[in-house]
């Protein structure tokens, strides 16, 4: 045997070796990608019915109605966690709800604004961010409402 054969390789293992772990990631991400397309159908028939009973609701409701969504939204968390504000702005936009806003006049002064209500949430991290940015609509929504910027206009349906 000469020595140029001696560092060939008579088995390509390490082409099956590659192979597999290419078959690995292709059918993760083809489960990944069903699952984001299965949450976004979700989330898109949650904010149309948000669109529908927001009206009723005031802004206190819309932060519960936004928390209980969250608890039992059926997409990827990252997701539903970055929609509590989309959700919360869907369900002020959907009626009058600027005059809802005097209630809060005192407490949008201070830099812990819905901490009271978000205390059931604290021990659990992704509830405890979806409280915070569903509170924090409400803070934007009243506070533009003081300054005159708010509009109360019905969302284009979904």
């Amino acid at each position: 045997m000469s020595d140029n054969q001696t560092f060939i390789r008579r088995h390509h293992a390490a082409w099956w070796i590659i192979g597999g772990i290419f078959a690995f990631a292709l059918a993760l991400g083809a489960l990944v990608y069903r699952n984001y397309i299965e949450g976004m159908r979700h989330l898109n028939k949650d904010m149309k019915q948000m669109q529908l009973i927001a009206p009723r609701l005031s802004l206190e409701q819309c932060a519960d109605h936004t928390m209980k969504w969250f608890q039992s939204c059926e997409g990827m968390m990252d997701i539903c966690t970055r929609s509590v504000s989309s959700m919360m702005k869907i369900c002020i936009v959907n009626g009058d709800k600027a005059d809802q806003c005097s209630a809060y006049e005192e407490a949008l002064k201070h830099p812990n604004f819905g901490y009271e209500a978000c205390k059931p949430y604290l021990k659990n991290k992704p509830q405890k961010k979806a409280c915070g940015d569903a509170w924090q609509a409400v803070s934007d929504f009243c506070l533009a409402a003081q300054t005159g910027i708010a509009k109360t206009t019905v969302a284009p349906p979904l």
